[in-house]
């Protein structure tokens, strides 16, 4: 996704690659900006779990 966006001309600070949650989750508290995560829907939904606990929010069959 990184080099499709970059072929498009789109400027991609930071990229995580795998399911570092955490890491992704201290780099959104620390920009404090909006940002865009591209996930597919098995890392959507364990990243999910790890973005309730950090930033609130219902579970998803809630």
């Amino acid at each position: 996704m990184a080099l499709r966006l970059k072929y498009d001309s789109i400027a991609v600070s930071d990229i995580i690659d795998g399911e570092d949650y955490e890491t992704l989750i201290k780099m959104l508290n620390l920009k404090r900006q909006n940002a865009v995560v591209f996930a597919n829907y098995t890392s959507m939904m364990n990243m999910r779990k790890c973005f309730v606990k950090a930033f609130g929010g219902k579970e998803f069959w809630e």
